[in-house]
């Protein structure tokens, strides 16, 4: 999912009810296949700013759009400079979603289970994967990482891990499996004691 806004705006309105449009406005990007953290650099914005005082844009929305046609579609990037336009620059913001292999076919999904869930103590989870360096963490509802039962290269085959949670409050949480194909997330709920 990404958000956009068709123009940017200003820091502070200028009290024209909707017209004060500016040059830069945030674009984020939801979801499994999403580089995670922030993109440029957070903006300084003074105490008392001007009514037409703005903030400077730092990227082009064209590259971003042109990154997720690169990087999600697989377009090629001089097609996407085609289509966008000469100065099209890649952003690194999709990763590890490749839903076709070098030889055209759809890549096996990635299976994970968890159980029990929902749980009270400790989880077990349950994963296959290639050769390859897998991470296996729980992130809280606001996005705080939990646990990292796995951040290593693992040999190929069933792997398993136990999850402890008897410190976690009791809610949703979210189990994040990044494989170098690709990732799986899958929803966990601790129950009250």
């Amino acid at each position: 999912t990404m958000t956009f806004s068709e123009f940017g705006r200003r820091i502070r309105s200028n009290e024209s009810f909707g017209t004060d449009h500016g040059d830069a406005a945030p674009l984020m990007l939801f979801g499994s296949c999403v580089a995670p953290g922030f993109v440029g650099n957070n903006p300084e914005i003074p105490d008392e700013p001007e009514v037409q005082e703005a903030l400077p844009m730092q990227y082009d929305f064209r590259n971003v759009y042109g990154s997720v046609l690169q990087d999600w579609f697989q377009i090629p990037e001089e097609t996407v400079r085609q289509i966008l336009y000469a100065g099209y620059q890649h952003i690194p913001i999709i990763q590890g979603c490749e839903t076709v292999n070098s030889t055209g076919e759809a890549a096996a999904p990635i299976e994970i289970t968890a159980a029990p869930n929902p749980f009270i103590n400790q989880v077990r989870v349950s994963f296959a994967c290639g050769n390859e360096r897998v991470r296996l963490s729980v992130y809280n509802s606001i996005g705080h990482e939990m646990a990292v039962a796995f951040d290593k290269t693992l040999p190929a085959g069933e792997h398993q891990a136990t999850i402890e949670a008897s410190d976690w409050p009791a809610g949703h949480y979210y189990l994040h499996l990044q494989l170098e194909k690709g990732r799986q997330r899958t929803k966990l709920l601790v129950k009250s004691r």
